[in-house]
């Protein structure tokens, strides 16, 4: 706003309008102070000095007449844009809308001052639940709480990370926004949440497919099977013991197939390099197993009786470049996770995906090039940090309960099995039906010519 005091020589003089006054005067944008903020698009159009909602096709009633006209957010503070010019509001009606300790009417002992505005800033919009130790925003834009003015937000590596998924993006349009703190947030986020669709609950249970990002498609051989196309999410509310009872179901079981070894890998905080090591490790183990033609159990598609768990303990506590490689994977997104369903808090978030390539300690791709086979995946993901105890409930109680399978594999990331690791521990099994568990020999990596005993002896 300006001082009443100022006058520009190559101006016409200002004369205070009044509404519905053909000959109100115009005020140059040059000579506002005024911080700008971004207008939300239609039906997103608001009066800035009532609030009313504007809808061009709702001239009439319950709308009063003066609030006929729409008033886009880039106006400014206390003023209007009325056909197509910036102008003055009339004196007193800015005072009495918006309360302000720094203003007083003009031709008062001080000049009055615009009303502070958010400097203009892009905003994503999340109704998903994200990673706590990203801040939580609260309706008016600010971090919520003690843990979103302390903890620092997690950021992904762009580069690795997936696509969006563009059917959830549409729902959240950051072109329609205003910026946080503005007046127009909180409707906007009402209006916003009414744009949100219905989904239909498997067996009481929320159950989204999720496609993949094209490049993850691109590195794969496959691409005619929703279990390459999509990632199946499922928000789990209830306790390890009682995953069966709430009816839960896993994406194998669905598809008919019998599970011969279900390989599970517990994690906790460690690297992408240990987690990269063991992961690829498996996918050669089961290549191998796929190698064996003249088998009566194993075969070319040996993939199909072999599920992989990845349980990462505590949302808080997985490292954070682990997720990205296992969204460049195609087994993870964080936009579509929830932190509720139906009033119940999630306790674990299951991601299920047929993965059909990996990545070496080197972060190079790994697929069906090197030989790679496709690998069933599921990845557990438990809101908090429980123990590795409670980790192999999840696998036993929960996931085996549903799969049945013949033989489990316990495997902690920062293992590496050899080639023919799994063939020989399944293999101890198949020869004698009384072996109820067996142990492989666990050795230090000494590296090529015992290298990295001279780098580091213990």
């Amino acid at each position: 706003m300006t001082n009443p005091s100022y006058t520009n020589p190559s101006a016409p003089p200002m004369v205070p309008p009044q509404y519905g006054d053909p000959n109100q005067g115009n005020v140059s944008r040059s000579d506002l102070d005024v911080l700008e903020t971004t207008a939300p698009a239609e039906p997103y159009n608001y009066d800035m000095y009532s609030g009313y909602h504007h809808n061009p096709a709702e001239n009439a009633a319950p709308y009063p007449a003066e609030h006929a006209a729409p008033y886009p957010a880039d106006a400014g503070a206390g003023y209007f844009q009325h056909d197509g010019q910036y102008v003055q509001p009339p004196a007193g009606q800015y005072h009495q809308d918006y309360a302000n300790s720094g203003f007083m009417e003009p031709g008062m002992a001080q000049p009055s001052k615009p009303l502070p505005l958010p400097t203009p800033q892009t905003l994503t919009l999340h109704e998903a639940y994200s990673i706590p130790s990203t801040p939580v925003m609260s309706d008016d834009g600010g971090p919520l709480g003690k843990e979103g003015r302390s903890t620092p937000a997690i950021k992904f590596d762009p580069r690795i990370m997936p696509d969006p998924d563009p059917v959830v993006a549409s729902l959240y349009d950051v072109q329609q926004a205003p910026p946080p703190g503005a007046r127009n947030y909180k409707r906007y986020q009402s209006q916003r949440r009414r744009k949100l669709k219905a989904v239909e609950l498997t067996s009481g249970n929320l159950v989204l497919d999720s496609p993949v990002p094209k490049s993850v498609l691109e590195k794969g051989k496959f691409n005619d099977a929703k279990e390459f196309t999509h990632v199946r999410y499922t928000p789990v509310t209830s306790d390890a013991n009682e995953f069966m009872n709430q009816k839960y179901t896993l994406r194998p079981t669905l598809l008919g197939r019998q599970t011969e070894i279900f390989i599970v890998l517990t994690m906790y905080n460690e690297d992408e390099i240990l987690f990269n090591r063991t992961f690829t490790a498996v996918m050669k183990n089961i290549a191998h197993l796929c190698s064996r033609s003249n088998s009566r159990m194993w075969g070319p598609n040996a993939w199909e009786k072999i599920v992989v768990c990845i349980v990462a303990d505590g949302m808080t506590k997985v490292d954070e470049r682990v997720l990205a490689v296992l969204g460049v994977l195609g087994v993870y997104q964080e936009g579509i996770m929830q932190k509720t369903v139906n009033g119940d808090e999630v306790v674990t978030h299951l991601f299920e995906y047929t993965v059909q390539s990996g990545m070496d300690t080197n972060m190079n791709f790994v697929g069906h090039q090197q030989g790679m086979p496709p690998v069933q995946v599921l990845f557990c993901l438990k809101t908090k940090n429980a123990k590795k105890i409670n980790s192999h409930r999840w696998f036993f109680n929960a996931f085996s309960e549903v799969l049945q399978p013949n033989i489990c594999v316990l495997i902690d990331v920062g293992t590496k099995p050899t080639g023919t690791s799994i063939y020989h521990l399944w293999k101890s099994f198949d020869h004698d039906e009384r072996v109820a568990g067996a142990c492989g020999e666990i050795a230090a990596d000494l590296g090529k010519g015992c290298k990295h005993v001279f780098l580091n002896p213990l």
